[in-house]
């Protein structure tokens, strides 16, 4: 029974991680419109993503696994030759409830030691694509609110070259700036564009033009790359920091140098990380009696009582969550109600399914 568990996780795994990871890499993309990327730099965000969604593929293709292993022994009627043998629906539970245990297990390691890292990863990842300057579109011209960005082209080493500034961010004293090459590092929260052999342009009363041999710009970063690199967001930071940050907030802390400053952000991190590991040894408990539901080679039953399951799963989580920054529910009950939801509908299916015919 646990081999054939593990086989159908293992399949559901393989196909599963894949799907999650490359429908994130496209939203990335959204994010990266303009960056001419390599093939190492999206392997490289693959290994992140993958690494930051294996919590949530796991538990998932365990639940697949389960119904499925257990479904092909309903349907073959292996269950029934058991229950001739006297082995009944406890001894078919106990190896699943087992591996699901295990899962949990390993699923609370991925979301209290992995994937905050991988979260943080994924943004340094971001960060390193900036400093290359493949962020900055090529031949077109950009605009970063008050301020317009154009650059006619990059060479393969990551120099710019061909870069015109128009800053209008002071109305006062309008700003354009025309370099013929330049680099791009990132220094905190602003994108600093290291401008070579230009010219510098100041409008006002009388203008005015200065040339230069060197000359340092900077912009902010989130306006640029179109995410705030400043701050760190929850769900990158370790449980230690969110303990750190509440305590903060129940002092009586605005919090205003985070990015969020909603305690319940910080909460929600915090039972999120606890609760989702639990899902799996649940599963166990729903998934057993919805295989024994399988009937005459019905094997599509086991994937819609699956999308069914982790549907109603999922939405109660999101809903909780909605309610909890709102202030309309305890961020503890927000992230721990899906699990009772599923321990409930498990006992009442075990319940049903221990009742002759």
């Amino acid at each position: 029974m646990a081999r054939e568990v593990l086989c159908f996780t293992a399949l559901g795994l393989a196909a599963l991680t894949p799907l999650l990871v490359s429908r994130h890499l496209i939203q990335l993309m959204d994010q990266l419109a303009g960056a001419e990327l390599r093939l190492a730099d999206l392997l490289a965000l693959g290994r992140c993503l993958a690494a930051m969604l294996s919590a949530y593929a796991l538990p998932i293709a365990f639940l697949l696994g389960v119904v499925l292993a257990v479904g092909r022994l309903a349907s073959d009627r292996e269950v029934a030759a058991l229950c001739a043998c006297g082995l009944g629906l406890r001894h078919l539970l106990a190896p699943v409830l087992a591996l699901g245990l295990g899962v949990s297990a390993l699923t609370a390691g991925l979301m209290l030691e992995v994937e905050h890292r991988a979260q943080r990863e994924l943004r340094e990842r971001v960060r390193e694509l900036a400093t290359h300057g493949s962020m900055i579109e090529t031949g077109a011209f950009r605009r970063l609110g008050d301020r317009a960005l154009f650059v006619r082209e990059r060479a393969p080493d990551g120099e710019l070259r061909g870069i015109f500034i128009a800053d209008h961010s002071d109305p006062e004293r309008p700003l354009q700036v025309a370099a013929e090459r330049g680099r791009v590092s990132l220094e905190g929260g602003r994108v600093r564009l290291e401008l070579r052999d230009g010219d510098l342009l100041l409008e006002g009363l009388e203008a005015s033009r200065v040339a230069f041999d060197r000359f340092d710009y900077s912009v902010e970063a989130e306006a640029l790359l179109g995410v705030d690199l400043a701050r760190l967001r929850p769900r990158e930071m370790p449980m230690a920091e969110l303990r750190r940050i509440l305590e903060r907030a129940r002092a009586g802390d605005p919090l205003l140098e985070y990015r969020k400053q909603n305690p319940a952000e910080y909460q929600l991190q915090i039972h999120r990380r606890i609760a989702l590991p639990f899902a799996p040894a649940l599963f166990a408990l729903v998934g057993v009696p919805l295989g024994l539901r399988a009937r005459g080679g019905a094997r599509s039953w086991g994937a819609l009582a699956c999308a069914a399951l982790l549907a109603g799963y999922y939405a109660l989580l999101m809903f909780g969550q909605f309610l909890a920054l709102e202030g309309g529910l305890p961020a503890a009950l927000a992230m721990w109600a899906p699990n009772g939801a599923v321990a409930a509908a498990g006992c009442g299916l075990l319940f049903a399914a221990r009742r002759p015919g």
